[in-house]
């Protein structure tokens, strides 16, 4: 492509595309070492004006050193890495649509095309008092003189990349604010920024606060790099803040009063959507309020009744409110705020969810989420939760595809963070799972990882892993309480397959004398372990008039694997809808 097509007003079109590859060969490509030498090979082939000679035989010569004569029916490396390189490019995009120069390599061609990209000039709202965001220094801990020049060389990107997404804020910088609010006045919104290093292999973790003008403080997002890849780290937060940002350019047109409602509305709706991505009681706790604050002020907040759809949908691992009682508000509350608001791909997302859940109905679950992918390819929860739908069905190869792609868009979930492990457990490949399931520990310590790696370490026995399960059961629980009869299901099963016959039946009793609800699917799988096949049916019937979310994997999950040759193994397939939905697929 004629570099000439780039703007007249910005610098060398050279140095912006190979500014470019730098940066996606850091972060896409820093692990694939052969696919990052390949897009190089490519883009500087274009640069010196070779881009026409750029043939899967002068590729197959020129990169990968082969003989004259090739046979390229016998060698296929071209083809293969340059379909993988345009995928990931095309995933990058997607996450990371704003960029000086966009590096294109389109399908049927090795030659790189380069697209040149200007800020988009937004005018101000006429008659508006601009909204002032004053932007505080960022805090450093625990190694202030390390960090402090880098720390200052951060807050002076996000600052340019706000100034030109967001025209209509004024941002200031300052050194502090007054400590008595009173003397606080003529700004709406403060940007508390802090670094510091995360962990003791040196990652750093950069966050954004995001602060009403009395101090309530609201964490927005945060992201954690190695610090080699520290240049990423805006690249990471800055499409985040500007949503959350964005959401404020209607208050320029409102009146005062109103201003506040919709400030509020959207302070506490950011908060109880970070509140949900915890995963824990307290946040589960602190999202309903959030919620329920909202809708009290306005019955049709669409925003609000997706959230409030999507935490009753998860209710049951937290509370003693029965799943169904649970999913069926969910899916009264998703359609209602999918009527509200069609385009709102959060809302689709859930309805899609509760559908899978309260009516058992994967096909019309399916198209609703790819309806919601196409409203908003960034939406992670329409990954994730789709991503769950493809694994319940064992289609674990597309379900990797979306468990990537919201681990992209929210790797600072705990939850999203989990779930790039669920294909591997439920697809038997425990070391990769365990290998998944460890990383998602070692970045947040949520429950449910150590549940899922206590139960494939359970399926992969090698040495020490009984051990390790055991204890990552006990932790699970200290970490949630509520889920105790779930995460004691689990300990009972490891117990029923390591022949600890005597421990397996203390848990039986123990879970048939807890009040809980979901306690039947943990009793179908231990006595399913213990090779009970009775037993367990007859309890996995109960867990449908008493289910639990996980219910819903029975076709995958490798507790139930003594089952599958028994001829009632093809009727609780049939009772879940997944029988057809097999078929299907």
């Amino acid at each position: 492509m004629p570099l000439s097509a780039s703007p007249s007003n910005f610098p060398d079109p050279h140095e912006l595309v190979r500014n470019e590859l730098r940066i996606l060969n850091s972060g896409l490509f820093a692990r694939a070492s052969v696919k990052a030498s390949f897009l190089k090979y490519l883009v500087e082939e274009e640069l010196e004006n070779r881009g026409a000679f750029l043939k899967e035989s002068t590729i197959a010569v020129g990169f990968f050193k082969k003989p004259a004569d090739i046979d390229l029916r016998r060698f296929s490396g071209v083809r293969v890495i340059a379909k993988q390189v345009r995928d990931q490019l095309r995933i990058h995009y997607y996450y990371y649509p704003f960029t000086t120069a966009r590096i294109v390599l389109e399908a049927g061609s090795y030659r790189p095309t380069f697209l040149f990209l200007q800020p988009v000039e937004l005018e101000p709202v006429k008659d508006a008092r601009p909204l002032v965001a004053l932007v505080l220094p960022v805090a450093t801990f625990p190694e202030a003189a390390k960090l402090g020049p880098l720390a200052a060389e951060l807050r002076l990107s996000i600052l340019e990349v706000l100034h030109k997404s967001h025209p209509e804020i004024r941002f200031e910088m300052v050194t502090e604010l007054a400590s008595d609010s009173s003397s606080n006045t003529g700004f709406d919104y403060v940007l508390e920024l802090s670094l510091q290093t995360a962990s003791v292999d040196g990652c750093l973790q950069f966050t954004v606060g995001f602060e009403t003008s009395d101090r309530g403080v609201l964490a927005i997002e945060s992201t954690t790099r190695p610090d080699n890849e520290w240049r990423l780290l805006i690249p990471d937060l800055v499409p985040l803040v500007n949503l959350a940002l964005s959401e404020l350019r209607i208050h320029q047109t409102r009146s005062v009063n109103e201003q506040k409602r919709l400030t509020r509305d959207f302070l506490d709706w950011l908060e109880g959507y970070a509140s949900l991505e915890r995963r824990t009681q307290a946040g589960i706790t602190r999202a309903v309020q959030r919620f329920d604050e909202i809708l009290e002020r306005n019955g049709n907040h669409s925003a609000a009744l997706a959230g409030s759809a999507e935490v009753l949908l998860i209710y049951h691992h937290y509370t003693e409110v029965p799943a169904n009682q649970g999913w069926r508000e969910a899916l009264r509350r998703a359609q209602e705020s999918v009527r509200l608001d069609a385009n709102n791909a959060e809302a689709h997302a859930a309805l899609a969810y509760a559908k899978l859940l309260a009516d058992h109905d994967f096909q019309g679950a399916e198209r609703i989420f790819k309806f919601a992918l196409d409203l908003d390819p960034r939406n992670h929860r329409a990954h994730h939760w789709y991503c769950n739908l493809l694994t319940m069905q064992g289609r674990f190869a597309e379900a990797i595809l979306h468990a990537q792609g919201a681990y992209a868009l929210k790797a600072t979930s705990p939850i999203v963070s989990k779930i790039l492990g669920d294909p591997y457990y439920y697809g038997r490949q425990y070391d990769e799972a365990i290998r998944h399931y460890s990383s998602a520990i070692d970045r947040h310590g949520n429950w449910t990882a150590y549940l899922f790696r206590g139960l494939a370490l359970s399926e992969r026995r090698a040495p020490g892993d009984i051990e390790l399960a055991t204890t990552d059961f006990a932790r699970a629980a200290r970490l949630n309480p509520a889920a105790r009869h779930e995460i004691d299901g689990a300990y009972g099963y490891l117990c029923a397959v390591t022949d600890q016959a005597t421990a397996a039946a203390q848990v039986i009793t123990q879970l048939r004398s807890t009040a809980r609800p979901g306690v039947p699917l943990s009793l179908a799988a231990l006595y399913a372990g213990l090779g009970a096949i009775d037993l367990s049916f007859e309890w996995l019937h109960k867990a449908f008039e008493d289910p639990n979310e996980v219910l819903f994997w029975f076709a995958v999950d490798p507790r139930f694997d003594p089952l599958r040759a028994d001829p009632r193994h093809s009727g609780i397939l049939a009772r879940l809808g997944l029988g057809k939905a097999l078929l299907t697929h």
